[in-house]
């Protein structure tokens, strides 16, 4: 579990904002679980550290404010449009006693041993993360998709991937395609043609 130190803050709007980024420190709200929401806020340094790690959107933070520690996942990061620098995060409250939904990082694995992809086929990935439901102790970091097997035109849907015991896939009413295994493209090469030039008689000068 990750922890991050967060201030919690009485003033809003933009200017406080703004004051609040050049400080060095990000504006966020935490809300969920019926409870009120709260404006707080997280240094910035302390978070790109955790931006730095793949599954920002999966692993549960514990916010510590003074003696108080809360649990939660980041439902929303907002970023600069330019500079990419994180401009306001939003916190979900989450609750040791019941399970969570949560999106989670897919590796596709053992390509090695897909007939089509090691006859020349392209792994064509579709989703990047798989939406599934479990206690705050269960998250996983990442789910592995085994491609063993797969051959041309073949298709991973998400029932079909293997989830940890405690884990279980979030349907929506829909079975979302994973990855498919297209075949290669070759295009037609054709030789140019050659075109005979006729030879030209040289003249012989007269003597």
């Amino acid at each position: 579990m990750n922890t991050l130190e967060v201030q919690v803050r009485s003033q809003t709007g933009t200017g406080s904002a703004r004051a609040m980024r050049r400080a060095g420190a990000i504006p966020a709200i935490l809300y969920g679980n019926d409870e009120a929401p709260e404006m707080i806020a997280v240094d910035a340094r302390l978070f790109a550290r955790a931006l730095g790690a793949p599954g920002i959107f999966s692993r549960v933070f514990s916010l510590v404010e003074g003696k108080n520690k809360q649990e939660a996942l980041i439902r929303d990061i907002q970023f600069h449009p330019v500079t990419n620098v994180p401009l306001h995060i939003d916190f979900f409250r989450v609750d040791k006693t019941h399970p969570i939904i949560v999106k989670v990082p897919v590796r596709y694995i053992n390509e090695e041993a897909s007939p089509g992809l090691k006859s020349g086929g392209v792994l064509n990935i579709v989703a990047h993360e798989i939406e599934v439901s479990c206690a705050i102790k269960d998250v996983p970091t990442s789910i592995e998709v085994d491609l063993t097997g797969l051959n041309f035109h073949d298709t991973i849907h998400a029932h079909e991937v293997v989830l940890p015991g405690a884990v279980s896939l979030v349907t929506h009413g829909r079975d979302q395609v994973m990855a498919t295994v297209v075949a290669p493209t070759i295009m037609p090469t054709t030789e140019p043609e050659t075109v005979e030039v006729p030879e030209t008689p040289v003249e012989q000068p007269e003597v």
